[in-house]
């Protein structure tokens, strides 16, 4: 043996190995303590995976490691891309098993998620058999443009959801960018209690979630805000055949049912005003009805005011004059508005509505 080994007394080599094996077997002893405990839970930084997507960090001598499979989502996959996504996040984990001989603890973050999602899963059961209201936290993993949804993982425990795009407000979105959805924004949703894991995703079966009503209902007030026969300017979102969906400035989660002009429908003469997507017109309310959420209005301006908004920085209210002598006439008005009554009674003679309301 070399004499300078012992040179610098108990920081000899040997005693520092001697320190580091006991540090080990410390380390190791206090997580075989953890792996008996049923509600230990531990919070890990990793840095490091591996070439088939294995996470891994230590701590001292002693490697933690949380297998592929193991992995918050389940599916950290191996190719580059998918791996670098893993690495530099915090997982909560419990112990999963631990092996002195290669100086190695085995961690899960699913065992954590399986407790999660079971109960989650149970109070999903219980609210469809109450038919009691569920609002959820839903995390966007994946967005659909062309089927028209986005994928969501609710409370982050593994359980899908489909957001369909119809239902991620009552106004008209032609896309999710339109809307500001990215992947990994987390929202708030409502459980559709009508549709029991009706989609699938990937061949796993997916609740379905609303946006539409998670703000509250955007009919109530409007009978105050908007009476019938008021004067609006509405912005046309959506044409549709026989009608086309406008969007009032300020009035947010609602689109307005629409007429075009010279709508045969109501005995119209024909009249030749063309409706353009993003163009204003000034129109006039002939149907308000909180309690049965019916909002419809009809275009009776000669021209769009999409110029005159555009032309000047000017309000609502002065865009409202500019076109007030274009409107139709008061007779003709009250015509289509006792028109629109005897429709609206019929469709709720039709549906039931108006025969259990007299009834009553």
């Amino acid at each position: 043996m070399r004499s300078y080994l012992n040179n610098l007394g108990e920081f000899s080599l040997e005693k520092i190995q001697e320190i580091k094996e006991n540090s080990t077997a410390s380390i190791l002893d206090e997580y075989e303590q953890k792996l008996h405990d049923p509600d230990y839970v531990e919070e890990i930084l990793f840095n490091n995976v591996d070439v088939k997507g294995n996470l891994y960090t230590f701590r001292d001598d002693v490697r933690i490691m949380m297998r592929n499979t193991d992995i918050f989502s389940g599916r950290g996959g191996t190719d580059l891309a998918k791996r670098s996504r893993l690495i530099g996040k915090t997982y909560k984990v419990k112990i999963k098993k631990i092996d002195r001989e290669n100086k190695t603890v085995w961690v899960s973050a699913r065992k954590i998620l399986s407790a999660m999602k079971a109960e989650l899963e149970a109070d999903i059961d219980k609210a469809f058999k109450t038919r009691q209201p569920m609002v959820v936290a839903a995390k966007v993993i994946a967005i659909e443009e062309a089927e028209g949804y986005a994928v969501c993982d609710l409370f982050g425990c593994g359980v899908l959801a489909i957001l369909p795009r119809s239902k991620w407000s009552k106004n008209y979105v032609t896309s999710f960018a339109e809307a500001g959805v990215k992947v990994n924004d987390v929202i708030q949703a409502r459980l559709m209690l009508q549709a029991r894991r009706l989609e699938k995703y990937n061949n796993r079966v997916a609740y379905v979630i609303s946006r539409e009503d998670i703000f509250g209902n955007p009919y109530d007030g409007l009978e105050s805000k908007y009476p019938v026969g008021s004067l609006v300017v509405i912005k046309a979102v959506q044409l549709c055949e026989h009608n086309f969906f406008g969007r009032i400035d300020g009035l947010d989660n609602l689109d307005v049912y629409c007429s075009y002009p010279g709508d045969k429908h109501f005995g119209d003469k024909a009249v030749d005003i063309p409706i353009k997507l993003g163009h204003y017109y000034a129109a006039y309310v002939k149907t308000v009805d909180e309690k049965h959420q019916r909002f419809r209005a009809k275009v009776y301006t000669k021209t769009s005011v999409n110029g005159v908004k555009e032309a000047a920085d000017i309000t609502e209210e002065q865009i409202r004059k500019s076109v007030a002598q274009e409107v139709v006439a008061p007779q003709d008005l009250e015509r289509d508005l006792a028109k629109e009554a005897v429709l609206v009674a019929q469709e709720m003679v039709q549906n039931g509505t108006l025969k259990q309301e007299n009834e009553k």
